[in-house]
């Protein structure tokens, strides 16, 4: 395909980007070296996911300045979450956004089931 595409070149403008989570070397174990040669083969690296967390951890939950402060079972559950399911740093912070919530939602809810009990006594 890359080879067909490349004899249009002139008459014809594109651009491929492709976005493979592998090496380089892989690309060229996988093309042909008449595919390879046409490519423009740019590698990115980026911080890996349990890095970025880890700094998160290090500079906003366990700042002691911070003013909301999780327990351990919440900053448990979270991190199970993390490893064993997607490695995602941002739904890991919309986790810890709403566990933040989690204390407001509790006593609402608290208020209003004393308040249901007394209205029925």
């Amino acid at each position: 395909m890359l080879v067909l595409f490349s004899q249009y070149q002139g008459k014809m403008p594109f651009v491929l980007v492709f976005g493979i989570a592998t090496t380089v070397e892989a690309i060229h174990r996988s093309l042909s070296q008449a595919a390879t040669s046409k490519l423009a083969i740019e590698a990115v690296a980026s911080i890996p996911s349990i890095r970025l967390l880890a700094k998160f951890i290090e500079q906003i939950i366990l700042d002691k300045s911070m003013p909301f402060r999780l327990g351990g079972g919440v900053l448990k559950t979270l991190l199970e979450t993390f490893s064993f399911h997607d490695l995602s740093v941002r739904h890991f912070l919309m986790a810890f956004k709403v566990s933040r919530q989690l204390p407001t939602i509790v006593t609402y809810h608290q208020r209003i089931l004393r308040l249901n009990i007394q209205s029925h006594c």
